[in-house]
């Protein structure tokens, strides 16, 4: 089962993990820039950002300091990802660690102004969720892209702590781009080993992020910057 290393480390093959347990680089801090070596070109990210190539599935992105990925440990982002989890990335803000054992997501953005960013393996006949429907074009990633925000509250008074309901005051934003993918990705495994998924042509990136309205409003230009920065290869 394949390691990869998260963060401005370059791990090599590690002989410790058996010879179906290797870990190997798929995310690389490079500071303000930093040259791709299986894309062959440069790739520039703002001053202090992380760049992490995710390679089974073919693209890349920034990401600022002081975010970090979930992985296993819910007490502190993810020093590394096995293959199972790069089809499906969940990024987290500043704040969001350790995350809290019960309740929900939107509980801890309303307590703590987290924003949750998740990037993940589309199939094309795969229904992208009733919240919004990407419609609205937008060139992202090299490629005409599809995008569409919604707000909506969750929980609160007079509601159950799971009722969502959209509304154009909503205390939460959700905002989704659907992407197409320039190459076929590695096929979607399980924790056993299992395939999910077959990937095929027509199979999309989707990019989700949800915060409360309040945060989006300080923190739009930077959320977006992160989606921009997306690179296919």
């Amino acid at each position: 089962m394949e390691r990869y290393a998260v963060g401005s480390f370059r791990w090599s093959v590690g002989s410790d993990l058996g010879p179906r347990r290797r870990r190997c680089v798929v995310g690389v801090g490079y500071g303000s820039s930093g040259e791709l070596a299986s894309v062959g070109s440069r790739v520039h990210c703002p001053s202090s950002w992380s760049y992490f190539s995710n390679r089974p599935m073919h693209y890349g992105f920034c990401y600022p300091p002081g975010w970090g990925f979930q992985g296993d440990d819910i007490a502190r982002p993810a020093p590394f990802l096995y293959e199972f989890q790069v089809d499906s990335l969940r990024l987290l803000s500043p704040g969001a660690f350790p995350e809290p054992r019960e309740g929900y997501l939107t509980d801890v953005m309303r307590a703590r102004g987290i924003v949750d960013l998740e990037l993940m393996i589309f199939p094309s006949h795969a229904d992208v969720g009733r919240e919004c429907f990407p419609h609205d074009p937008i060139h992202v990633a090299g490629a005409n892209s599809l995008w569409c925000s919604n707000r909506f509250d969750q929980g609160g008074p007079g509601r159950a702590s799971d009722e969502t309901v959209v509304t154009s005051r909503g205390e939460f934003i959700i905002v989704k781009v659907l992407i197409p993918l320039k190459s076929v990705p590695l096929n979607v495994r399980s924790r056993d080993g299992s395939i999910d998924h077959l990937s095929q042509h027509g199979d999309r990136l989707l990019v989700v992020f949800m915060t409360t309205a309040e945060r989006y409003q300080r923190s739009s230009a930077q959320l977006w910057e992160i989606v921009r920065s997306i690179r296919m290869f």
